[in-house]
């Protein structure tokens, strides 16, 4: 008696099953696709942080690196300013040697140079 009572409702109301059916489907299919969404984003956050603490490294490295730098800028720059330094008093030492112990020397190659005709300071005279 039950189970024609059963086989009644379900011949009237067959759709309803089918609609609970459908929409259970979708649900479960709902949760799944809940289940995907939330471990691709876990994995996207692990990434992410991957990444930060790759660039906060990179930081790091490119500040000593930056330093290194800086201090070889400074140690050139320093040597440089000292060469120029030395290199400009022995230029100014040969010529003031030059100067002192050739100067017809120097006055000839003057004439040489520029074609200017010398007269030595001597061959002045202030009395006619």
């Amino acid at each position: 008696m039950f189970l024609s009572l059963l086989l009644d409702v379900l011949k009237k109301y067959w759709w309803i099953l089918i609609v609970l059916a459908v929409f259970g489907w979708f649900y479960v299919q709902q949760q799944r696709m809940k289940e995907i969404l939330d471990i691709s984003n876990n994995s996207y956050r692990k990434q992410i942080d991957i990444l930060k603490e790759y660039h906060v490294l990179e930081l790091k490295e490119k500040e000593k690196l930056l330093e290194k730098y800086m201090q070889e800028k400074k140690l050139l720059t320093s040597k440089y300013l000292k060469a120029k330094k030395n290199l400009k008093n022995n230029k100014n030492k040969d010529i003031e040697k030059i100067i002192q112990e050739k100067p017809n020397e120097l006055a000839k190659r003057i004439e040489e140079l520029y074609g200017f005709e010398y007269f030595p300071y001597e061959s002045f005279s202030i009395n006619p």
